[in-house]
């Protein structure tokens, strides 16, 4: 009497709902000659491991998620970064009460670290170095080691800068600030 070998599998939840799969290989016996029955159990043995490896490949590649995400920057750790980011901000532009001062600040450049800044031809309104932090959580306002409290707008490729200096300086022949509602862009 000849009975055929059987292979259920069945799918299970676990208490995580990670799914995972039992797999029972039930022999009975067969009316075969030695030989041939030990062709036949080798046969179920491949099967059966060819079986499980195909399970394990499907249930790893189901329990792959949608992809790695990205850390998602605060606001002021991405203001920082594009500041950080450009080796020296150079000036395009500067107004004082509206009305265009570019010249009084001619040639400044501003580079900015982690917690510092220095300064190129930035007379007494940006000295040749010092430090800033935020002054809000938002990353648009910080405050240098000097008091002043300076609005930051930046992108990739520009920054404004706009505050308050409470004072008119002479340095050298020449003005070197301007009292007044100040507004500096520069680029890259």
């Amino acid at each position: 009497m000849k009975t055929l070998n059987t292979i259920q599998i069945a799918s299970v939840e676990t208490p995580s709902q990670r799914r995972s799969c039992q797999i029972a290989a039930v022999e009975t016996p067969l009316a075969m000659t030695d030989s041939s029955s030990r062709d036949a159990k080798r046969s179920l043995l491949v099967s059966l491991l060819v079986i499980i490896a195909l399970t394990t490949s499907l249930i790893q590649i189901s329990g792959c998620g949608g992809g790695t995400t990205t850390p998602t920057l605060s606001a002021t750790d991405a203001v920082k970064a594009k500041l950080t980011a450009v080796s020296s901000w150079k000036i395009q532009s500067a107004t004082v009460d509206g009305v265009d001062q570019t010249a009084v600040y001619k040639g400044l450049a501003l580079a900015f670290a982690a917690t510092g800044y220095s300064s190129t031809n930035g007379g007494s309104v940006w000295p040749a170095s010092g430090t800033w932090s935020f002054n809000d959580t938002n990353g648009t306002t910080v405050k240098r080691d000097d008091g002043l409290i300076v609005t930051v707008d930046v992108t990739d490729t520009s920054l404004k800068l706009s505050y308050t200096w409470t004072k008119t300086t002479l340095g050298g022949g020449r003005v070197e600030s301007i009292k007044g509602a100040q507004v500096v862009t520069f680029t890259k």
